[in-house]
């Protein structure tokens, strides 16, 4: 699902007053599941979008009724290449290619030579929006950067051997705020030297929903520095993770009522965390992951009625022994043995 809407976006879809790009690609894809145009599989856990049998046979029969493929010869191109040797079309360049997929999956090319020649192609696409490319891959051609118009790049590999980092530095941090369309962030490396401009940034970001914050060697349990500062927090925030040191919850946590997903790593947290949390009205899933010393979990670790909406619980701790009853919401649970890893029905 998450590829078709990006894929979408990329397309340049009409924005709608009052609505971000991405809901609008959402309901677009539901509405098509909803007329059987699109069929939604889920496999292994994860949503796959594929068009209708039926309606496929129908397109083909309109496309050669309307005689389209003539009418479409001056239009933008959506092109699909297998390989079929280490060669990529010789009138590639001449076409007003827009969207690309390519694929490699002959036993042939090991060593990458239809990709990478596919790859260097594509750079001298000045026009493309779209590139998906599944193949042996070992490096990124710096002439990538030069394809202004992209909106969209996949690079399907086990072969790559080297990307550039995205690093919350201060020059990263100013321009953060000027994104106001950006549904989700995953910021490393964070520190002092640039803490309180990067959160500057991301409480401007009105439309976020997930938001990940990891502070530098955070599985160390290095500090994630000036968090306090970081109030109000994007008020559609429902998903948050917290890698690093913290000490103690930070106040502001509680102010954000829409959050239904929390991890928390590494935080070394002093007290039990769900003292608070538990006061999240909608948490469904709670990671807390090395994120305080317990070795006893049992009646205590909330209040009656707290984790009104808790679906999943999961605790690592290397110095947790032994799992009593607990009661979340208005129901309770036992555990017959010690584990590290909880789950509701």
């Amino acid at each position: 699902m998450d590829k078709v809407v990006r894929l979408l976006l990329a397309q340049d879809l009409p924005e709608k007053p009052g609505e971000i790009m991405q809901d609008t690609a959402e309901n677009i894809i539901q509405e098509l599941i909803s007329l059987s145009m699109l069929q939604e599989h889920y496999i292994k856990g994860y949503s796959e979008i594929q068009g209708s049998r039926f309606y496929e046979k129908s397109y083909l029969v309109k496309v050669d009724e309307q005689d389209f493929i003539s009418k479409a010869a001056n239009s933008p191109v959506h092109s699909f290449i297998k390989n079929n040797g280490h060669s990529t079309p010789s009138n590639i360049k001449s076409l007003l290619l827009r969207s690309l997929f390519a694929s490699s999956r002959n036993s042939d090319d090991h060593f990458g030579a239809f990709s990478q020649v596919c790859l260097q192609t594509i750079c001298g696409l000045q026009f493309i929006l779209v590139c998906d490319l599944h193949g042996a891959v070992e490096n990124l051609p710096d002439e990538v950067g030069d394809l202004v118009h992209l909106k969209y790049l996949r690079l399907s590999s086990l072969f790559i051997r080297k990307l550039p980092r995205i690093c919350s530095g201060a020059g990263i941090a100013s321009e953060l705020s000027s994104l106001t369309q950006l549904r989700q962030l995953d910021v490393h490396d964070v520190s002092e030297d640039h803490a309180d401009e990067l959160f500057a940034s991301i409480i401007k970001l009105e439309n976020l929903v997930s938001l990940s914050l990891n502070a530098e060697q955070a599985s160390s349990g290095t500090l994630l520095p000036e968090l306090d500062s970081f109030s109000p927090p994007p008020p559609h925030l429902q998903e948050l993770f917290i890698r690093g040191g913290l000490v103690e919850i930070p106040s502001w946590l509680l102010s954000i009522a829409n959050l239904n997903t929390l991890e928390l790593c590494h935080s070394n947290l002093q007290e039990n965390p769900s003292s608070v949390l538990q006061f999240l009205p909608k948490l469904k899933h709670l990671v807390l992951w090395y994120a305080y010393s317990a070795k006893l979990i049992g009646a205590d670790f909330c209040e009656a009625g707290g984790f009104p909406e808790l679906g999943t619980l999961t605790i690592a701790s290397s110095e947790l022994v032994e799992w009593t009853e607990i009661g979340i919401g208005e129901w309770g649970f036992s555990m017959f043995e010690a584990s590290s890893i909880l789950e509701l029905p």
